[in-house]
């Protein structure tokens, strides 16, 4: 069955007796739907807590982005949630106008700073800083 983005899925999970969905653990939890346990590199059998996606991100030891998400996929950390990542987001170089120009610069600015604050409370990973900082410097937000 079919079924419009992470609430959607979530929703038609939990009402069909049996089914098996792929959401984020947010959605999960908030729903109280049981969540998997997956294997990963070390044998251990882990579930998707912030603690497991924090081994994960901190699997790379970088401050890359792109080493990051690439060593996210199937991490060699132990303790860590075999199937991690970021949640993206696409901006363009240009806008038509300077305020809103200004102002997505300000909420990303906000979203990699002060916002990580509020991250696990989502269930979502708080940036490790030393990929906040890059992505700042790299939008030129520092």
């Amino acid at each position: 069955m079919e079924a419009p983005g992470n609430e959607g899925v979530a929703g038609r999970v939990k009402l069909t007796l049996g089914s098996v969905g792929y959401v984020e653990s947010g959605f999960a939890s908030r729903l109280g739907l049981p969540m998997a346990l997956l294997e990963n590199q070390h044998g251990e059998f882990v579930a998707p807590t912030i603690a497991a996606g924090q081994a994960a991100m901190n699997s790379a030891n970088s401050e890359q982005v792109e080493e990051v998400a690439n060593t996210m996929i199937d991490p060699t950390a132990q303790g860590s949630y075999p199937i991690t990542t970021y949640t993206w987001f696409l901006i363009r170089d240009n806008y038509e106008s300077t305020e809103k120009s200004t102002a997505i610069r300000n909420l990303l600015g906000w979203i990699l700073t002060e916002g990580q604050n509020h991250a696990e409370s989502l269930h979502y990973l708080p940036l490790p800083a030393t990929v906040s900082s890059s992505v700042l410097a790299s939008l030129q937000l520092q």
